[in-house]
């Protein structure tokens, strides 16, 4: 048992967010430190300003 991908999560949020009517954002961005692997990618909501 673990927590699952923040990229999974924001897309489920903005895809139940933008159902709703609500305009949400899918930012998506790279880890650049290390270069090489792990680094990995974070994605957040944004509504506007917020996020």
């Amino acid at each position: 048992m673990g927590f699952r991908d923040p990229v999974d999560d924001a897309l489920y949020l903005v895809t139940g967010l933008r159902r709703t009517g609500i305009p949400a954002s899918f930012p998506l961005g790279r880890e650049v430190v290390p270069v090489t692997p792990p680094a990995g990618f974070c994605a957040w909501v944004q509504c506007g300003e917020r996020w």
